[in-house]
């Protein structure tokens, strides 16, 4: 009886991807993502984003073997990667706004507190000059501040309780018009570091998001949002001045959310540079090989080996480059691959015995 011949064991049977043999011939199949071609042994990309936009809620990206989803400004994926959601821009730095971030869906708009018109770029805060405009409603005088305005009354003169009209009295007049300049916002801004507030004859002191008015009720601490619950950070909180950002793990990327780390998955993008299959984990991927070869020293290419074929290495565990605890290390590690331990050589010394093992490496098809 004639023996079967298999093909898979030369050039891998001329198969791009995988070879499987079979009674009296073979058959080449390719991996997910790829179509079989007309010739039955290369393998052609599947445009997924060509079907129904790939699912995808926004943008589809076609790539080798693959897809991605992507979102519009304003957007960010969820963890799971299948659905766009609103991204918050104020939670970051304000939404670099000079005063009042308010988020809507997709965007985000500045405002400005009272006696304060928004600037050309959508974002700095410009103070109004009340008194360009009748005087500010002053009866006498009219002197601008920075976010607001001062009406004071002529010599004999003194402020009424509306804070506009004036009435006939100098001795007051000069005390009140005195006291008011002394704690007028647009005198060094009232002495506050941050926003100054007219209160009457007196100023009031603010501070912006992500800082905490000091005893003095004049100076500002920053907040170190970290110090809470590490500002409900999944991985690391990095303290900022005003704010704080939460930042991921190599491997991982950050939610919508601006908390929360997802998983990267590298074999999304062009097969996260595996020459055969790509398997996702956490925070990392590795890379397996085809029956009949052996993942090379890159971790990503593969060397064809055939089936039945053995490859011995000799390991020195005081290197513990090829086996941990009896088992392939993560580098080493190759699917289908039986180990064979032959010749164990102990030699001992001060700190143990080292061992010197013959190891041999033989692919099951």
């Amino acid at each position: 009886m004639r023996a079967n011949k298999n093909e898979c064991e030369q050039h891998n049977g001329g198969c791009a991807h995988a070879c499987t043999n079979t009674e009296g011939t073979f058959v080449c199949t390719c991996r997910k993502g790829y179509t079989l071609s007309a010739d039955e042994r290369a393998c052609s990309d599947i445009n997924e984003c060509a079907d129904g936009n790939g699912g995808c809620p926004h943008y589809c990206h076609n790539t080798a073997g693959s897809f991605t989803c992507g979102c519009e400004s304003g957007y960010v994926q969820d963890r799971h990667g299948t659905s766009c959601i609103d991204y918050d821009e104020c939670r970051f730095r304000n939404g670099g706004c000079d005063q009042i971030c308010e988020n809507i869906i997709g965007s985000f708009i500045c405002f400005c507190f009272t006696g304060y018109v928004i600037g050309d770029d959508g974002e700095s805060c410009n103070d109004i000059n009340e008194c360009g405009i009748h005087n500010g409603g002053c009866e006498h005088r009219c002197e601008n501040t920075i976010g607001s305005y001062i009406c004071s009354c002529n010599p004999g003169y003194v402020i009424n309780e509306d804070g506009h009209t004036c009435s006939g009295n100098s001795l007051i007049s000069y005390s009140v018009f005195r006291l008011t300049n002394q704690n007028d916002c647009g005198k060094y801004n009232g002495g506050c570091e941050h926003l100054c507030k007219n209160a009457g004859l007196f100023v009031t002191c603010f501070c912006q998001p992500g800082y905490t008015l000091n005893l003095d009720s004049k100076t500002c601490s920053d907040n170190d949002e970290c110090t809470n619950n590490n500002g409900d950070c999944d991985h690391d909180c990095l303290n900022i001045k005003g704010s704080f950002r939460c930042e991921c793990r190599h491997g991982y990327i950050i939610d919508g959310d601006g908390h929360s780390c997802n998983d990267i998955n590298e074999c999304d993008d062009m097969n996260g540079g595996c020459e055969h299959s790509c398997e996702n984990t956490r925070g990392s991927y590795h890379c397996w090989c085809a029956t009949g070869f052996l993942l090379a020293r890159d971790d990503k290419s593969c060397d064809y080996m055939g089936c039945n074929m053995e490859l011995d290495i000799l390991y020195d565990s005081r290197k513990k480059d090829i086996i941990k605890d009896g088992k392939l290390n993560k580098k080493s590690r190759q699917k289908n691959v039986v180990m064979i331990v032959q010749k164990p050589l102990g030699v001992q010394s001060g700190h143990g015995l080292n061992m010197t093992i013959d190891v041999t490496l033989r692919k099951e098809c």
